[in-house]
């Protein structure tokens, strides 16, 4: 029997239409994964901090997945990435655009919030911090940052309200103690400070934390206990500068001038500034 022309065309339609069908969730399936091995690729070069090659990456997932949800994630980590590389303009637009998709998240505000810090910008940091904190008032990175610019802004009850809900919730945290430390040697409350900076060197054995715990004991007229932890820090960290001009200050309250100038001039050949070092310890006769 003769089949009429009209009736092949009907019978291939629904063939063409699968064909078609299957060609487009091929399409999207190798767009799925060139997306996922572009992500993977720059979260690789990311962690080994070659973030030229990781913003490229990013920059090639967002073209192969223009809609996927996770775009606002691609974004914040291409922003991040711009601002290491320098790009501070190009990482506040990549941000900004992350931050249409999700206004609300506190770790792409507090990554913008450092991009902004870095072009001197400490007025729009602190509006998106205390956005990511009005978000999570105990998100870390956040609180570490506001604290810290509170300190530079020299408005310290604010500096000590922030350390304070650190070392309430994270109580190992280093920063939440040597930020407490500071604010209290602000205050001149130096027994305050030298516990906290005391307990900051239990999580971590910072040598600049162990010149502040030298620069306080001394100002709190410790000298005897300063000068033996000058000592034990000194064999820890043998080439810190700053530990050698605290333990010169510390020869010369005691009346030790040939030791503050044997410290002093250690001191200088390690790296400290000579004009530091000259208002500290006074090596004139």
């Amino acid at each position: 029997m003769i089949t009429s022309r009209h009736q092949n065309t009907s019978i291939l339609r629904p063939i063409i239409a699968t064909v078609a069908l299957l060609t487009a969730f091929g399409s999207l399936h190798l767009s799925a994964k060139k997306y996922e091995a572009y992500i993977d690729s720059a979260d690789n070069y990311a962690s080994h901090q070659h973030y030229t090659e990781a913003a490229r990456c990013y920059r090639e997932a967002l073209k192969a997945n223009p809609a996927s949800p996770l775009n606002s994630k691609i974004f914040a980590n291409l922003g991040i990435c711009l601002t290491e590389t320098g790009q501070f303009g190009l990482a506040l637009e990549a941000f900004d655009v992350a931050l249409v998709r999700e206004p609300k998240s506190a770790p792409i505000l507090t990554s913008r919030a450092k991009t902004y810090i870095l072009t001197n910008n400490t007025e729009d940091a602190l509006k998106d911090l205390d956005s990511a904190l009005s978000v999570d008032s105990i998100y870390l990175s956040a609180l570490r940052l506001r604290g810290n610019l509170h300190m530079l802004d020299s408005d310290y009850a604010a500096a000590m309200s922030d350390f304070r809900v650190i070392n309430r919730h994270y109580p190992d945290d280093e920063t939440g103690l040597t930020g407490l430390a500071r604010c209290f040697e602000h205050a001149s409350e130096l027994r305050q400070a030298i516990e906290f900076y005391k307990q900051a060197l239990h999580v971590s054995d910072d040598p600049d934390t162990n010149v502040a715990l030298a620069g306080a004991l001394i100002n709190d007229n410790q000298l005897t206990e300063a000068r033996e932890h000058i000592r034990e820090a000194i064999r820890r960290h043998p080439r810190c500068a700053n530990l050698y001009l605290m333990r010169g200050v510390v020869h010369q309250r005691m009346f030790q001038p040939e030791e503050a100038a044997t410290d002093k001039k250690t001191a200088i050949n390690l790296g400290a500034d000579p004009d530091m070092a000259d208002k500290l310890i006074s090596t004139k006769k």
